[in-house]
């Protein structure tokens, strides 16, 4: 048997770490390009890095302690990755040539996945934390 909040922090670990191969950016005569093109590997590493702590420890019972909040920062800084990575990709650097070509790439859907699985991990496991977790 294994607690609750770990069930549900492990799934969103691994969907975390699934997106990583899924399209990140759409660039025009190249096509889609995911994660591990664009530096995604690190945060493949860190929802990994998440997966295998809710995996240690007593099952039967919540994560907590360093472990809790070392798996928490991990996704989070994941989420700050792509987040800053997404904002990078849309703000003018001031470089016509970058900008120009910017200008043709369109985000995908995998990256903005990334991010926001990278916050609702911390949000998720604070939340049921907070609550009291049980066990199925």
């Amino acid at each position: 048997m294994m607690n609750v909040q770990r069930i549900i922090l492990l799934v969103l670990a691994i969907v975390g770490a699934l997106c990583t191969f899924a399209p990140w950016i759409k660039m025009p005569f190249l096509g889609d390009a995911d994660g591990r093109e664009l530096g995604g590997w690190l945060t493949l590493s860190l929802f990994t890095l998440t997966a295998i702590l809710t995996c240690i420890g007593p099952r039967e019972n919540p994560l907590t302690g360093a472990l809790f909040y070392i798996a928490m920062a991990a996704s989070a800084i994941a989420g700050i990755i792509a987040t800053f990575q997404i904002i990078d990709m849309q703000c003018s650097s001031g470089n016509v040539f970058r900008d120009m070509a910017l200008a043709m790439v369109s985000v995908r859907w995998g990256i903005y996945l990334v991010a926001i699985l990278g916050f609702t991990v911390p949000v998720t496991g604070l939340a049921m934390k907070l609550m009291g977790g049980k066990k199925i």
